[in-house]
């Protein structure tokens, strides 16, 4: 017959067991989820970006074609502060997400330059040939991305 002692060590060896397998199960799946959150966050970053990219690329060319040679008014200072409110975004962006790529960075800067020197052009030329150079520089940045 077996005694009291005997079936509470079965017990315990078996609560162990499950405790053990528990545990291991709980620590795949955190880690399971750990990755799947990454992946998210990376997902919504390169979301975001894009469609920061493009809202600063529409909001650029309605500049264009709405203060194009007009003289420095509130109203086109107030459209140039919003086009460089939505490049530092991006660049906030990149920058919090850790993103020390580069290329990125590169293409960023001469992204921002070349929008700075549109909004303040008088050559209509130039400011379209600008405009494909941004247009080409915001598709290179979202395949970097």
């Amino acid at each position: 017959m077996i005694s009291n002692i005997e079936i509470s060590n079965y017990i315990a060896s078996i609560s162990a067991f499950i405790g053990f397998f528990s545990a291991l199960f709980a620590y795949l799946s955190y880690r399971k989820s750990k990755e799947q959150y990454a992946n998210n966050k990376l997902d919504q970053f390169k979301s975001r970006c894009s469609q920061n990219l493009d809202d600063c690329y529409i909001t650029l060319n309605d500049f264009t074609t709405k203060y194009f040679e007009i003289d420095e008014i509130p109203e086109k200072r107030m459209a140039r502060d919003k086009i460089v409110y939505l490049l530092d975004v991006f660049r906030t962006d990149i920058d919090q997400n850790g993103s020390n790529v580069q290329e990125l960075i590169d293409n960023y800067n001469n992204l921002d330059l070349k929008i700075s020197d549109i909004t303040y052009e008088d050559n209509f030329e130039k400011v379209i040939r600008d405009l494909g150079y941004v247009r080409n520089s915001i598709s290179n940045l979202k395949q970097v991305l």
